[in-house]
């Protein structure tokens, strides 16, 4: 029961604000499962894996997917190249990456202007931009694949801000895009965690998690179309910001 309770969550943040899953993943894992901060922070990756899928697909048609797979090949080489950190990083250094990310993310989500673009408009840039932000998409692809791996966040924080604030998308947008992204990333992460020894736990465990976040994806498709953007920008804040204030307070007593 624990464990389906958590796909609920993991899927219910994901699906309204395309990040922080896995904020609310490996706290719950490494008291529900007992797992140690390293192998939930690895676990939480199949969370995020199955409710970036599972939400991607009734929000694919406002997803920039150009800007979306852009990412992938990045973040990827990020994230491979960041395994030999990992199996030596102490538990104080993930922690503190996680504590950093996740205020970046509460900072940025809340001190931002609204984004001018429709959820179906192409890319346009902001005129306070000087440059292509395309540029900096090796970047952000480096740096996304590189803390997927450490923190097991899925990236979903850092990517976010930047889809607002660089790309100029609409929040609608920036969260179906993300997905792509995050989805991969946490792919190619999980497999090479599990090539260097990390073992997936049971089929049932699996089958729960998968159910929970299935079933809280449904409920949310129809969310979103019964009430205004305003009031569910609102929703995705303050539930992503009690998410953040949670998990880290959980996250530090371990």
């Amino acid at each position: 029961m624990g464990v389906f309770i958590s796909g609920l969550l993991v899927g219910a943040v994901m699906g309204l604000t395309g990040s922080g899953g896995a904020l609310v993943a490996i706290p719950l894992f490494v008291y529900v499962l007992g797992m140690s901060l390293k192998d939930a922070t690895s676990f939480s990756l199949v969370a995020v894996i199955l409710a970036s899928l599972i939400n991607f697909i009734p929000q694919r048609q406002i997803a920039n997917k150009k800007v979306g797979f852009l990412i992938v090949p990045f973040a990827i080489l990020g994230s491979y190249f960041s395994i030999p950190l990992k199996v030596i990083a102490p538990e104080i250094l993930i922690k503190g990456l996680i504590t950093a990310i996740a205020l970046y993310s509460f900072w940025s989500l809340w001190s931002r202007k609204p984004a001018t673009n429709s959820a179906t408009e192409e890319i346009t840039y902001s005129s306070e931009t000087s440059f292509n932000p395309n540029l900096i998409t090796p970047i952000v692809g480096l740096f996304l694949g590189a803390l997927t791996t450490l923190t097991g966040l899925g990236g979903g924080v850092l990517l976010m801000p930047v889809l607002v604030s660089v790309f100029d998308f609409s929040t609608e947008r920036a969260v179906a895009t993300s997905f792509i992204p995050i989805g991969f990333t946490s792919l190619f992460s999980l497999i090479f965690q599990w090539q260097s020894g990390f073992v997936l736990p049971s089929n049932i465990v699996m089958l729960d998690l998968c159910l929970g976040i299935f079933l809280i994806a449904v409920v949310i498709h129809f969310f979103i179309h019964i009430v205004s953007a305003k009031i569910a920008n609102l929703i995705r804040k303050w539930v992503f910001s009690v998410i953040v204030i949670i998990s880290l307070f959980k996250i530090w007593e371990t």
